[in-house]
């Protein structure tokens, strides 16, 4: 995971650059000054979260935090836990796009994944609506329930659909949350469910999937 959140040692002149024109998903040259938080993207694969996790740790020097007995320790899932510190090394780093880039496994957020949604309006902006890393089972599958109810189709995650993969509750859900919400027209309170969603900066998108 070394060159994980982009090398540092190239220019930052450089990293602006391609954080701004990039066709990748991050796109945000500097959330300075912004209430952001970093978190896993939804499609991230177990190798990719372990790595992360690795990677923030290690430079973090302490990851007591979502060990067993720590306060962010539940739910016991990688994508929970990888979210954790990678949004600690992203605080820590000063808060810098690169900073929260993970090779391209990252999303940043501006709603805080360990409370509600405090931000009346995300419209105008390039946002997109995801689960929380911390999201149950349960709650990952009535979002995807909600959704698909009110979107009347959602072949997009079913087998063979161009997001099925990967084949994950998380995945699924953000993948109906996000098309719920830009359907509704992309105001935060149609990005709530529950307290279980963020509204991202970064888009989620992957190789095989465009969220809307």
């Amino acid at each position: 995971m070394a060159k994980s959140a982009l090398s540092l040692s190239i220019p930052l002149l450089f990293l602006l650059l391609l954080s701004l024109n990039s066709e990748g998903p991050l796109k945000h040259a500097d959330a300075k000054g912004n209430s952001t938080w970093c978190v896993a993207k939804p499609s991230s694969s177990d190798a990719e979260l372990t790595a992360n996790i690795n990677f923030s740790c290690d430079q973090l020097k302490d990851c007591k935090v979502i060990q067993e007995g720590g306060p962010c320790f539940l739910p016991n899932t990688l994508m929970h836990h990888a979210s954790v510190v990678m949004n600690l090394y992203y605080k820590q780093m000063g808060q810098n796009s690169w900073n929260c880039d993970f090779i391209s496994s990252a999303l940043i957020t501006f709603t805080d994944p360990k409370g509600p949604l405090k931000h009346a309006n995300a419209k105008g902006n390039r946002s997109w609506c995801v689960a929380k890393p911390s999201s149950s089972d349960a709650e990952l599958t009535a979002n995807i329930n909600f959704s698909c109810d009110q979107l009347k189709d959602c072949k997009l995650i079913q087998e063979g659909g161009q997001c099925f993969l990967p084949n994950t509750l998380i995945h699924h859900a953000s993948v109906v949350m996000n098309l719920y919400y830009k359907q509704m027209g992309q105001n935060s309170w149609n990005c709530d469910f529950i307290s279980s969603a963020l509204i991202t900066l970064t888009d989620p998108s992957n190789d095989c999937c465009t969220y809307a």
